[in-house]
């Protein structure tokens, strides 16, 4: 009877691939999976495939498909440029979170993981320690972590939005008849009808239009928050967290 050998875990990655196969190598691959198919499209075994490896072998470098997918999130915002830390709060918050957009549209799914689990992420720490503290510095005192939440959650929602109706494929579908019905309504609908007629001319025009509604987003929490700050300043009652 022919004996079989058993190849330990060590020895996988000089079986089946030529190039050694790291922690390092398997982040930058998922990393790039998610630019091409998302965050949610590509399994254990498609991103072993795409490194010529065993499913194994990723899971003893960097653990199940949750840790991997949690690996790729910190590689993508460990790439936000972060704001020079001497930036009053509203230009430093505008500047990053206008940086993080392209970023996190190239990597769709990330920025919903992000908004979930922000505070797990290593690279996102100093963001939120920096932030939160500008904040409260700025005159916010202890509504601080409340005001960072609107603005960041402000934020990663139309970029997950914008991530889901890509994956639905939402502007390939026919909206000839939803465009006709809008038309025929009231002065808002027509308004509606008229903007959906524009998306429909092409990606750039989709393009140009989710980055207005993003920076719009963006700039109008901005000008809550600094609203908040001056009424702060002339005397209003801070609003705490929790009550007790």
């Amino acid at each position: 009877m022919r004996r079989v050998e058993r190849v330990p875990k060590a020895r996988l990655t000089s079986v089946r691939s030529k190039q050694p196969v790291t922690r390092a190598r398997i982040v930058r691959t998922a990393t790039a999976l998610t630019a091409e198919v998302g965050l949610e499209g590509w399994t254990i075994r498609s991103l072993a495939t795409a490194l010529d490896s065993w499913p194994q072998v990723l899971y003893h470098h960097v653990g199940d498909r949750d840790a991997v997918a949690h690996a790729v999130v910190q590689e993508v915002v460990a790439r936000f440029p972060v704001p020079d830390p001497e930036l009053p709060w509203r230009p430093w918050f505008r500047e990053l979170l206008l940086a993080a957009r392209p970023i996190l549209r190239a990597h769709p799914g990330v920025a919903r993981r992000l908004a979930l689990r922000g505070p797990d992420v290593p690279a996102a720490l100093p963001i939120i320690d920096h932030g939160i503290a500008l904040l409260a510095r700025s005159g916010l005192g202890i509504e601080a972590m409340a005001a960072y939440h609107v603005l960041f959650a402000g934020a990663m929602s139309p970029i997950v939005i914008e991530d889901d109706r890509a994956a639905a494929g939402v502007f390939a579908m026919d909206t000839g008849a939803l465009s006709e019905q809008l038309a025929a309504g009231g002065e808002g609908l027509r308004t509606f009808a008229d903007t959906l007629a524009h998306l429909r001319e092409g990606p750039d025009q989709r393009e140009a239009y989710a980055l207005h509604i993003y920076t719009y987003s963006l700039d109008r929490s901005l000008d809550g928050i600094a609203a908040r700050i001056e009424a702060l300043a002339a005397g209003a009652e801070p609003v705490a967290p929790f009550a007790g």
